[in-house]
């Protein structure tokens, strides 16, 4: 039996990091086609971006200023200039914020073979948790495509407010959810830093591993993490 969503009281932003404003011609179009399904379904859609910050995690954080500045918006989209989705991934993403306070898509980093940059979690067993519906439960994931509710946002800035700092150059106050930090000898980016913000304060990331990502660089890298890494996993597991 598949599951309902109302979308009618939901106003969407997707917000789009970009070096140079441009983002790939296949998720324009991915985008318009989402944008008619989410409508035809009463679900309010926008679109905000950043353009000209060669930081990224200065740029997240002027995107999540800007979409809470935006009154009555429930959800945060998050899409990089480089990957691109199918409008169905995109629908599906708005409907698990329906019950679910972060989720992901995961595309695969721009090398062969196939990488994907995350980090299951696991329970006291060492078994990983999937929901009734398929979306597998992560300590960390990319932020390439990635839904985050408001009220999520909310309660981080608040948690963060030691973190607000003011753009010289723009005069505007922001807070730096999305930073760099050394952690355990190791570098961690601002999407990972982000993660562990919210599963601290107790939000649960999820990722739909039915998502198929596309990632532009020299070529297309195009991948489904449920096909690419979860599949062969179980397929493993039960040939031994």
């Amino acid at each position: 039996m598949e599951t309902q969503f109302d979308l009618s009281e939901r106003t969407v932003i997707l917000a789009v990091p970009t070096i140079d404003n441009k983002i790939h011609i296949t998720a324009a179009g991915a985008i318009m086609e989402a944008a008619t399904i989410l409508s035809a379904h009463g679900c309010r859609f926008g679109m905000i971006h950043q353009g000209h910050c060669s930081i990224i995690a200065k740029a997240r954080n002027n995107l999540v200023s800007a979409f809470m500045g935006l009154e009555g918006t429930t959800d945060l989209i998050f899409l990089d200039a480089d990957t691109s989705f199918k409008p169905d991934d995109l629908v599906k993403l708005v409907c698990w914020g329906s019950k679910y306070d972060i989720v992901a898509g995961l595309s695969p980093l721009k090398q062969d073979p196939k990488v994907y940059r995350s980090t299951p979690y696991n329970d006291e067993n060492g078994k990983q948790i999937f929901t009734e519906e398929g979306l597998m439960e992560m300590e960390r994931v990319g932020t390439a495509f990635l839904l985050i509710r408001r009220h999520v946002l909310s309660r981080l800035l608040i948690a963060h407010r030691d973190k607000v700092y003011t753009d010289k150059v723009s005069g505007e106050q922001h807070c730096a959810l999305f930073d760099t930090q050394l952690k355990d000898g190791s570098y961690m980016g601002e999407d990972y830093t982000f993660c562990e913000r919210a599963r601290a304060i107790g939000y649960k990331i999820y990722v739909d591993p039915s998502a198929t990502l596309s990632h532009y660089g020299e070529k297309e890298y195009k991948g489904c993490f449920g096909e690419d890494v979860i599949a062969p996993a179980i397929a493993a597991r039960d040939a031994a």
